[in-house]
This record gives structure tokens, C-alpha cells and sequence, in this order.
């Protein structure tokens, strides 16, 4: 005689990333999905074959844990390593932290978004770096520039002096970088000799003196001297070497 079975739903589809428990696929048998650790159970939990053939519902998704954004403090930059499911702050992403130039990373250098949906690791910090003083070289004045980061410090020459090379300075980790100049003493060109004049001089760098006479039978006219002044120049009008005048006899 025939005999009446069961009606089966077949083997259920097993979605990515979860476990079936149960094993009756049968008319009115109940199956449970349950997601891997660091998934979700998006739908149904429980399926149950019906009477015919089909089961109750559609299975189950199970979707990444997510950690949400982490807090990121001021001045820390954040690399993000997402995992291969492709879902940034989701379970297994780590994040690898920086500071911005001038500051330095204190506290923890990584974090990792774990199964539970919690960000495990130290917070990072960026602590800023100051230089204070900048170094003191010959012949120049110095400003720090206290309104950008990371600092910077400006050098001026002083007054007869050139500047020969880069004249600023940037703060580095705590530390100022080499200062890389220097503050040349100025030169003028050679002084300009009247008609029938003499000169006398010993340099011709900022603050000298050229000494005018005249030979004999002349007499000086003029300014007697001039001086290598700071922009590089004799200051003063050259003078003129006229004849003696004896007058009428």
C-alpha cells in the first residue's frame, strides 16, 4: 500500500557568513540560522517548511558589525584599513593614526573595529610641538612667527649687511632646522677720483670713509670724504679739483 510522507523543503540556502542549526528539512520542520562572530542576523531568525515544499520565509542576511565613525581628536589624521568586505568602520576595519606637521602622536597608534561593535585601542593624541628661542647668528635680528604652524622664524640682517642664502627657519618635532645663511658686510664699488684728485682709502665695506685731496696746484672743491653707505653706495657728491687762483698780480 502507498504510504504517505513527509513533504521536504530541501537543504536550505546557507547565506555568506552564518551557521544553520537543525537538520529537518521536513513539512513543519523548524531550522535556525545564527550569523559568524562579527555579523549582524538581518530578517528571520527561524525558518519553517511548509506544506508545500517551501520554507516559511526567505533566509536570513547576516551583515558586518559596525563600530560607527571613531572620535578623532584635533590635529590627528587617520589611515583607514578596510577590510575586504569593503565597508569603512565596519568589524575588522583598523585605523592608523598621524599628526599633523608640529605635533606629536602621544597614546595609541592604532585601532581596530572588533566583533562586540567597539573601537579596541588606546585614543590617540597630538600633542603640539613648540620650539621657543630661535637660534642667535651674527649680525641678524630674528622673528618668530607665532600665528602659523608649524613655526617659523624670519632672520634680518643688519643694517650694512646683506643676507646670503634662505633667511627663514621652521620648527620641526620640538626642534628648529639649521639656519642657513649668512649676513655678508656690504661693499661699495671702487670710489670715483676726480680730475686731478687723489684718494685715500682702506676699504670700501659699509661704513668706510674715502679721503679727497687734490694734487699740487689744485685745491678741493666739495665734500672732503665720503662713506659706503648701506645700500651698497658712496654717500656724498663727489668733489672737484680746481686750479689754485692767485688772484689779479
Amino acid at each position: 500500500p502507498p504510504k504517505c510522507v513527509p513533504v521536504s523543503c530541501g537543504e536550505p540556502e546557507l547565506p555568506e557568513n552564518s551557521i544553520v542549526s537543525g537538520q529537518d528539512f521536513k513539512y513543519r520542520g523548524n531550522i535556525t540560522y545564527i550569523c559568524i562572530s562579527g555579523y549582524n542576523l538581518q530578517g528571520v531568525a527561524m525558518l519553517t517548511c511548509q506544506a508545500n515544499g517551501t520554507w516559511s520565509v526567505p533566509p536570513p542576511k547576516c551583515v558586518p558589525v559596525s563600530c560607527g565613525p571613531p572620535s578623532i581628536p584635533p590635529h590627528v589624521i587617520a589611515e583607514y584599513l578596510i577590510p575586504e568586505i569593503g565597508i569603512k568602520n565596519a568589524f575588522g576595519t583598523s585605523i592608523a593614526f598621524n599628526c599633523e606637521e608640529g605635533y606629536e602622536l602621544m597614546g595609541g597608534k592604532f585601532q581596530v573595529c572588533e566583533s562586540e561593535g567597539l573601537w579596541v585601542g588606546s585614543a590617540p593624541k597630538c600633542v603640539e610641538h613648540l620650539c621657543g628661542s630661535a637660534p642667535v647668528m651674527k649680525y641678524s635680528t630674528v622673528l618668530i612667527d607665532e600665528s602659523v604652524r608649524p613655526q617659523s622664524a624670519t632672520y634680518t640682517c643688519q643694517r650694512g649687511y646683506n643676507l646670503i642664502g634662505s633667511d627663514t627657519i621652521t620648527c620641526k618635532m620640538g626642534k628648529w632646522t639649521k639656519p642657513s645663511f649668512t649676513c655678508e658686510l656690504l661693499n661699495c664699488p671702487e670710489p670715483i677720483v676726480p680730475h686731478m684728485g687723489l684718494i685715500t682709502v682702506n676699504s670700501s665695506t659699509f661704513g668706510s670713509i674715502a679721503n679727497y685731496s687734490c694734487i699740487f696746484g689744485y685745491t678741493l672743491n666739495g665734500n672732503p670724504s665720503v662713506e659706503c653707505g648701506s645700500a651698497a653706495l658712496w654717500m656724498g657728491d663727489i668733489p672737484k679739483c680746481l686750479p689754485v687762483d692767485c688772484g689779479t698780480p
